[in-house]
Formats: structure tokens, sequence, C-alpha cells
């Protein structure tokens, strides 16, 4: 009898402490815990699969997705991403997910994402463990910045113009609209070094190159050229003055259109986490050129003064939102063309997983021109609406895809200037 009831206590025991038993009791806490241990022992692939398990059993734990995306990111599995990005969506400010994705970043070398998320895990956690090895892979990212003085980029794609009508600063061509779309290729080439790089100030110069090639209005194709010198300084922690020099030279259907130098300094203050108030001026001196395509484009050469200020403002962590109102004054040699400019504008900056990045932009601009227009009896008065969003998806560090579209009303009391314009863009983007 007592052995009977002996053996019956030990068959109980060894059901209850077997693996099965244990999960079907309390899966989730067991297997977050055996995890826990492989993890430690640098088992990464035992571990991954007891952190499956628990996402198994409760598909909405940040905990599990956290554990199991670092468990495959120590192996090199690049389904760590997923589950890193998933438990950062359940839970935002938990500032351990936030640093190991900024490690996973980090050892794939896409580091301004590692960095966007090393500095939230900072911001969240100071004074911890997890604040302080933010902070020594932020060193760690500012040593490798430090080391490179250079950049260059180049961005190519395709673009449906519905209107073909305007440079690539936006200006519109004198001799009206053309009511003509196109289909054109695009590339845009920039190249920057930096001359002087100290702790509070630098000196960088740099050049970019923009052209356009369409498929039938080949007198609409762009040639830009533009070289700058820049300086920026920091007066205090959150006060920087900046200033830059511009020289640009266009041509359009292989002709000169245009040359002009630019003139900006501006002031920035920042506070707040994330706060910053921008005041700036821009002289510009624009002289156009006259061509069998455009002529009288040389009416409009001129002054143009510019002065604005500029307010962004963070809308929690993946969000920046910025406002911003200019005034300008163009004074061209033809008094058709001299005009007063009132613009005002905004737009939204959105972080989302999986390095997706977009932006949402806004703006009024309202033309008051000085003289009587040749196209008409009356002075000419403009008001564009401009409309845009993008969405960049970065494929790594280096390289990144960009869909956008763009829709420009013009309105204005001259039949020939009024007009809409949309623009359908994908880019992809490499830098070194």
């Amino acid at each position: 009898m007592h052995k009977t009831i002996y053996l019956s206590l030990l068959l109980m025991l060894v059901i209850i402490l077997s693996p099965e038993s244990y999960a079907a009791d309390g899966g989730y806490d067991a297997f977050m815990a055996r995890g826990r241990v492989l993890l430690e022992e640098n088992k990464f692939d035992l571990s991954a699969a007891e952190f499956r398990k628990a996402v198994r059993e409760r598909p909405e734990d940040p905990a599990a997705h956290l554990h199991l995306g670092i468990s495959l990111g120590r192996s090199g599995n690049r389904e760590a991403e997923t589950h890193l990005m998933k438990a950062l969506i359940l839970d935002p400010s938990d500032q351990k997910t936030n640093l190991e994705l900024g490690v996973y970043y980090f050892n794939r070398q896409v580091f301004a994402e590692a960095r966007d998320y090393f500095e939230n895990a900072l911001e969240m956690a100071r004074g911890t463990s997890s604040a302080a090895a933010a902070e020594e892979y932020l060193r760690r990212l500012d040593a490798k910045a430090g080391d490179k003085r250079w950049s260059l980029g180049i961005s190519a794609g395709g673009q449906y113009d519905s209107n073909v009508i305007v440079n690539p600063a936006g200006s519109p061509l004198p001799e009206g609209i053309t009511g003509k779309s196109d289909w054109k290729a695009l590339l845009s080439v920039n190249g920057r070094f930096d001359l002087i790089k100290r702790e509070n100030s630098t000196v960088s110069a740099g050049y970019s190159f923009y052209g356009t090639l369409n498929s039938r209005l080949h007198d609409y194709d762009i040639m830009q050229h533009v070289a700058d010198l820049s300086a920026d300084h920091k007066i205090l922690p959150s006060l920087t003055f900046t200033g830059a020099y511009k020289f640009e030279y266009v041509l359009v259907g292989g002709q000169d259109y245009d040359s002009s130098h630019t003139i900006r300094p501006s002031l920035a203050l920042s506070y707040g986490r994330g706060f910053q108030t921008e005041l700036f001026y821009g002289f510009k001196y624009t002289g156009f050129k006259d061509s069998e395509l455009f002529e009288g484009n040389s009416d409009r050469s001129g002054q143009n003064h510019l002065a604005g200020v500029t307010q962004t403002i963070p809308i929690g962590e993946k969000i920046k939102g910025e406002v911003g109102y200019a005034f300008d004054r163009d004074l061209a040699k033809d008094d058709s063309w001299r005009y007063y400019g009132n613009k005002g504008f905004a737009s939204l900056n959105i972080d989302l997983p999986y390095r997706i990045f977009v932006n949402l932009y806004g703006e009024y601009y309202h033309k008051r021109y000085d003289g009587i227009n040749p196209a008409s009896d009356l002075p000419r008065r403009d008001e564009a609406w401009t409309y845009s969003a993008s969405a960049t998806r970065f494929i790594s560090e280096t390289a990144g895809v960009t869909l956008a579209e763009t829709y420009i009303h013009n309105g204005s009391n001259i039949d020939t200037y009024r007009y809409d314009r949309s623009l359908t863009t994908i880019l992809l983007h490499v830098r070194f």
C-alpha cells in the first residue's frame, strides 16, 4: 500500500516538473525564464526558440518581442528588426527597446538610425545602465563621424510632369505656361567637404548638379550647377549662427537661362526638447539671359530680398512639425516682373517603423506685381497653393527609395498665368 502511494506521488512529481506540463500550466513565464537564462549564456538560437514560444502565447506582449528581437539580433538574423519594431509599437516609451534598436542598427552600420534610438534611450533613462550604454554608443558614433570630412549623395529616377513650366528654382518661364505634359529622367549629385571642423564651428564647401531629360520636350531640359560655401558657429550651446554664399548657373534646353549669387545669414535658437526658432535673411541677384525660346527673359534680372522665420515643433517622439512665414521683395529690371511676396508654409516629418520617413508639406504664396503686365491691362496678382507628400524607405545606411507627389494650383487675375500642375516622382538615393 505504502509502496503504491509512493510510486503515485513520484509519478505526479515527474509529470508536474516535465517541460510539457510546465508549459501548459505557466507557459509564458516558463518560456521567458528559460529564454533569459539561455540568452545570458549566449545560446542565441536556443533562447530565440523559447522566446518564440512566449510570443505565440502572448502575441501582443512587448517583452516577448523585445527578447526575441535581441536573441535574433545577436545571431545576425534580420528578422530581429521586425520583433524589435513590434516591441516599440507596443511600448514606445521603453528605454531598453530603444537601446536595442540602436544596437541592432549600429551592428548593421545604419548609423543615422542607430543614433536616433540611442538618443531616445538616453533621454528616457538618464542615470541608468541603459543610459550609460547609449552614451557609449553615441561616443563611438561621434568618433566615426569625426573621422570623415566629406559626403556624397546621388539620386536618380523618373518623374511625370503634367505641365512642364518651371526651372529648378520654381520660377515660371517667361513665355507663360506650356500646358504640355511629359515624362522625364532626373539626376541629382551633391558633394560636400568640411574645410574646418571644430567643436563649435564648421566651414564647408559644396557642389551640386541637377539635371532633367524630357522624353519629348527637350527645349525644357534643365542643367543646374550650384557651388556654395557655408559656415556655422555656436555662439551659445543653444544659439547657432549660420552664413552661406551660393552661386547658381542654369541652362534650359541647352542654352543659358540664368545665373545668380545668393547670401543667406540665419540665427537659430534651440530650446526644450526639440524646439527651434530660426530667423533668416536672403539677398539674391539673378541675371536672366535672353534666348530663342525665352525672348525678353533678361527683363526679369534684378535683386531679391527675403526675410522670414521658421518654428520647429516636436509632436511626440516620432513626429516633428514646422511652420513658417517669409516676405520677399523682388526688384526686377522691368516693373511688370517686380513684386511683393508673402509666403506661409507648414510641414510634418513622421518617422515610421521599418526605416520609413514621411514628409507632408503645404504652402501658400501670394505675389503682388508692381507694373502693368504686357499680357493684360492690369497689374498681375498670383496666389499659388502647393501640396506635397513623400515617403522614403531606407534600404540600408547608404541607400533608399522615395515616392513623392506634388500638386500646384496657381491662381492669377491674368489668364496666361493660371495653371494646375502635378508631379509624380520616384527616386533611388545612394550616399557615401
